[in-house]
């Protein structure tokens, strides 16, 4: 698929990675933010015709959907909004690609399944434990039933944000801060270095794919082993992290999946992606922060 001009829905810190690398890659592209100050592009994906807007000024061929909000504990006292952003927000998305015959990428999530099994195939069927999995189970049967040409990518990733926000910069901070800080050694995932990600999403935008497909490492990690890496790269002190079950140590409303590792088979075997080494992409993080 040649690309002549991306719409990235979603300014956040996967839709930054996404339009760098299309930068790198010299394709042309428009990027929005709900934040009107943020980006020239305003919309509201709750409203429809706002999408409708956007869409017919630019023309794009492609159309990649990296909006969500993903607060698990805050949604799920307000399932509302998760509802209404996450997954009446995908179908007005999938309902305008339709209509101007455009391809959708759309970023679901690994938190779909009940992490009781692991390892899962895309063929598996969700079971959401939480409001904001739920409403992203919601989001790719809206996608996967208004429009053919659609890709759903489920994934899981990780990297520094200059927002402060992430999993990644929360371990930072943690470890910059001399805080304890507890690593589950029953929470089970493969993530993505972002950057990494969003190379081989434009890699698979540009064939002719279309369906369900999971992204995430070769390699399957616990919380714990995760930041035991994170010390090991950065030279910090392990003996900061404390090692526990999720149970034990975990202060959270929303209940959690254990094991949310994807099964990653049915990529390599399509697109043979490039995957980098938590050590390489841990390795990469520092490097571009000390630059």
């Amino acid at each position: 698929m040649l690309l002549k001009h991306v719409l990235v829905l979603g300014n956040g810190f996967l839709g930054g990675h996404i339009t760098n690398e299309l930068e790198k890659r010299n394709i042309s592209f428009s990027v929005t933010n709900f934040n009107k100050q943020d980006t020239e592009h305003f919309i509201d994906i709750k409203d429809i015709s706002s999408i409708e807007k956007i869409v017919s000024d630019i023309s794009p061929d492609l159309i990649i959907n990296c909006v969500a909000i993903g607060k698990i504990d805050y949604l799920e006292s307000h399932p509302e909004i998760a509802f209404s952003l996450n997954s009446e927000g995908a179908k007005n998305i999938a309902t305008v690609a339709k209509k101007f015959q455009i391809k959708l990428i759309h970023i679901s999530t690994d938190s779909i399944f009940d992490g009781k099994q692991g390892n899962y195939l895309e063929s598996d069927v969700p079971n959401p434990l939480n409001v904001y999995a739920q409403s992203k189970v919601k989001a790719e049967e809206f996608v996967r039933n208004i429009t053919d040409n659609h890709i759903i990518i489920r994934t899981n990733f990780y990297g520094y944000d200059s927002r402060g926000n992430w999993f990644f910069n929360w371990v930072y901070g943690q470890f910059t801060h001399k805080q304890k800080i507890f690593g589950f050694d029953d929470v089970r995932f493969n993530p993505l270095e972002v950057s990494n990600l969003s190379k081989i999403i434009l890699d698979i935008a540009l064939t002719d794919f279309t369906g369900t497909i999971n992204l995430g490492s070769t390699e399957t990690i616990s919380k714990y082993q995760f930041i035991v890496k994170v010390a090991e790269v950065f030279g910090f002190d392990p003996n900061m992290i404390i090692e526990g079950t999720y149970d034990k140590y975990a202060n959270a409303i929303a209940q959690r999946p254990l094991n949310t590792s994807l099964d990653i088979s049915k990529s390599i075997k399509l697109f043979n992606p490039k995957i980098m080494s938590y050590e390489k992409s841990l390795q990469k993080i520092k490097e571009e922060k000390n630059d």
